[in-house]
């Protein structure tokens, strides 16, 4: 660049509303400095990473300070990444800075001890033309290592070897041989770290339904125009085997496509299927990977080596650049939004993109969220529908028991006698049970029988949970652990008893009533290691699990045909929770299990356990009816002024002391209700404590926001310019899926 001086996002909160700080650009560095370069550059006594956002002409008007160093020795941003990040940055109230991260390969913090880098071995290669090496083999007639070594790669038609394959072909000192002589060279050899090289699937693609027939025929058609088509397909209605088509159109057309799934969980199923449609031409990125593994992932795809992209909710800013196709599995799943900033949700950034690149973006759904199902009520998007499951197989039938009458009739057991009955007939027949409860550890909680006290977290507002595992307690929030105490510590006297059910104890209770049985837990504690969803899952596959225990990962996506019954433990979890969104969790949580049931040629059976089975959300999913739970459920929806109706911005505010962070949010309660009195069209809710009212030693107050988007994004940037007091740090959190 010539003189002049240039704007940088750095990735760090800066104060007010501000996006970039400007800096200027030493001669030595002018070569390199581009718009997208990832620079490092001074922020008061720290060394920052940033990004070039802005490029300006012309000496600057005041004394800047200068780029100290460029990160890479090419943009890895272009002008459309750019402007994406300015979006979700406006979407989400997000810093600039700390959203461009996002598009960009892990592990490249100056900051960190080790940044991940490409990954060489030791080859070597012919340093000469084939028939001087072919004349060479005359003169290694009392060198048979060296002629076998040179004979070997004179065979290579795929390039360099690698010097640990030379070797177990001819001896260590063979390539050595051959290099003091001039013969071959020494080259490094780029080594992908793929932990699913082999994984494949390669069964061919089955015959269409009339239905997938058409739904495919009608989404094929709006691929040239691009736009957003709602996918809604009963459970097993083969909407997977439609993504596939619809990708193969795509990659025909010399374009590319990502599918995002909600769950890394999902993530090694779906990579068999996909690189068995796709071999070599798939590439997979999410969080379960290491960051050298999703180095070269990301790679790939840059470089145009991979078509197709796989992954969870990062893997929608995948550098493609030719893209047709982005699918939202699963689009409902609360887990596309980050719960850290930037906080976006994935579902609308795939959206987003898709429309900015004129490429087609397919939401699909047995149980489709509100908001996407509002909209295409009103028209904003296409709905498609798979009404029936493939092969004409019916969906399961839905059995709500009553814990409340089990009680009254003297029944207190974890498991119903309906529910108990059902399994012993399977383990009879040799057919396979999945058993969800969204509830990891053994108890809940562990209460005095003396004063009543419940052992807390010390950092968090929450009972610790008892895993009889290990005998610890556990905080699954700030990950605290401690000792089971021999006595009440409130008291110092009391016995402690455990409440409240767990994965852990349905496991143990499974082995009591079926010693026989094989039962698989998967669950956030036995998930831990690299691989282990996977390890579990193709186990249970392999027919080596006749029930397989877990919570809300294993209530989506899984296919396995040996499944004829589901079990729902405890039903009401969502709908005790303190958020407007418990209904709609619950039958999508239902609904979505009930699904995992009679996939194959046996029929499915589904027992769901409820102190409520009156409740709308339950009889809904009783039935597989979403158009009467939404009917039901908008009702309650416009009541309130709640989304999808319209948008909410929750104000966290968080602070080490109590009374600072009920100050705070009062404040700001304060100053924005005078706004709405100026005219602003919201409502302000609170302030009031949040529902977990501490959390890792910070208490924490909430003001909501209810009402249009732009309003509410105005007041956004309005809050950011202020400046917080004593300690106090103030989270937006734009359209949360949870407010606790």
């Amino acid at each position: 660049m010539p003189e002049g001086y240039v704007e940088v996002a750095v990735d760090l909160p800066l104060p007010g509303a501000m996006e970039s700080l400007d800096y200027a650009v030493p001669e030595r560095l002018r070569p390199q400095v581009r718009l997208g370069t990832r620079v490092q550059v001074p922020v008061r006594a720290r060394a920052v990473q940033g990004w070039v956002v802005a490029v300006h002409q012309g000496p600057p008007t005041r004394p800047l300070r200068e780029v100290a160093v460029v990160l890479d020795s090419e943009p890895l941003l272009g002008p459309e990444e750019l402007d994406l990040a300015r979006w979700v940055a406006a979407r989400y109230l997000a810093p600039l800075g700390q959203v461009l991260p996002l598009f960009l390969p892990p592990g490249q913090r100056p900051d960190r001890r080790r940044t991940v880098r490409e990954r060489h071995l030791r080859a070597y290669r012919l340093a000469v033309s084939e028939e001087a090496a072919r004349a060479a083999l005359a003169e290694l007639v009392r060198a048979p290592r060296q002629r076998q070594a040179l004979e070997f790669l004179l065979e290579q038609e795929s390039g360099p070897v690698p010097a640990r394959e030379l070797a177990a072909r001819a001896g260590d000192g063979a390539a050595r041989g051959l290099l003091e002589r001039g013969l071959v060279e020494a080259v490094p050899l780029s080594l992908e770290r793929n932990p699913y090289a082999g994984w494949r699937d390669p069964t061919p693609p089955p015959r269409l339904s009339p239905e997938q027939a058409q739904v495919l025929q009608e989404a094929s058609r709006r691929l040239e125009g691009g736009g957003t088509i709602l996918l809604h397909g009963v459970t097993g209605s083969g909407k997977t085997e439609v993504y596939l088509r619809l990708i193969e159109t795509v990659l025909a057309r010399g374009k590319q496509a990502i599918l995002l799934v909600p769950e890394i969980s999902l993530t090694p199923q779906a990579m068999r299927r996909f690189q068995g449609r796709f071999p070599g031409r798939v590439a997979m990125l999410h969080s379960g990977m290491s960051d050298g593994e999703r180095y070269d992932q990301w790679w790939k795809v840059r470089r145009g080596e991979a078509s197709v992209v796989v992954g969870a909710r990062s893997a929608v800013f995948a550098p493609v650049r030719d893209l047709g196709l982005v699918v939202v599995d699963e689009e409902h799943a609360s887990s596309y939004k980050q719960e850290e900033t930037p906080r976006y949700h994935a579902r609308e950034v795939a959206v987003e993109r898709a429309r900015r690149q004129g490429a087609l973006c397919v939401l699909g759904s047995a149980t489709p969220s509100l908001e996407s199902f509002l909209a295409a009520e009103e028209g904003r998007l296409v709905r498609l529908q798979l009404r029936h499951r493939v092969d004409g197989r019916s969906l399961p039938r839905v059995r709500l028991v009553d814990l409340r009458q089990e009680l009254k009739e003297g029944h207190q057991g974890l498991f119903s006698r309906a529910l108990e009955q059902a399994l012993a007939s399977r383990l009879e027949r040799d057919e396979q049970a999945i058993l969800l409860l969204n509830r990891r550890g053994y108890q809940s909680f562990l209460l005095c029988r003396e004063c009543g006290a419940v052992v807390e977290c010390p950092h968090c507002q929450v009972t610790l949970t008892y895993h009889k595992v290990g005998h610890a307690l556990r905080c699954h929030y700030c990950g605290t652990e401690q000792p089971v105490p021999e006595r009440c510590p409130a008291c110092g006297t009391g016995e402690l008893s455990g409440l409240g059910l767990g994965t852990q104890q349905v496991e143990e209770e499974l082995r009591r009533l079926f010693p026989a049985a094989r039962v698989l837990r998967m669950d956030a504690d036995t998930t831990t290691r690299k691989g282990a969803h996977d390890q579990i899952l193709r186990r249970f596959e392999a027919g080596e699990g006749d029930v397989l225990v877990g919570t809300q990962m294993v209530a989506k996506g899984l296919d396995y045909p040996g499944v004829t019954l589901v079990g729902v433990i405890d039903a009401d979890t969502s709908l005790r929770l303190p958020d407007f969104r418990g209904a709609e969790l619950a039958f999508q949580l239902v609904t979505q299990v009930a699904g995992r049931s009679g996939r194959g040629v046996l029929p499915g059976e589904v027992v769901v356990q409820t102190y409520l089975p009156e409740h709308y959300s339950l009889q809904a999913a009783r039935e597989h009816d979403y158009p009467s739970f939404f009917r039901r459920e908008l009702v309650y929806r416009k009541r309130l002024g709640y989304p999808p109706l319209s948008h909410l911005l929750r104000l966290l505010v968080q602070a080490p002391a109590a009374d600072a962070a009920e100050d705070e949010a009062g404040a700001l309660a304060r100053e924005l209700k005078e706004r709405r009195r100026g005219g602003a069209p919201y409502r302000v809710l609170g302030p009031a404590p949040a529902p977990l009212g501490r959390l890792k030693d910070l208490y924490r107050w909430h003001v909501l926001l209810v009402g249009p988007l732009e309003a509410l994004l105005e007041a956004g940037r309005a809050v950011r310019e202020r400046r917080p007091g004593r300690s106090c740090q103030v989270v937006e959190d734009m359209d949360p899926v949870s407010l606790l």
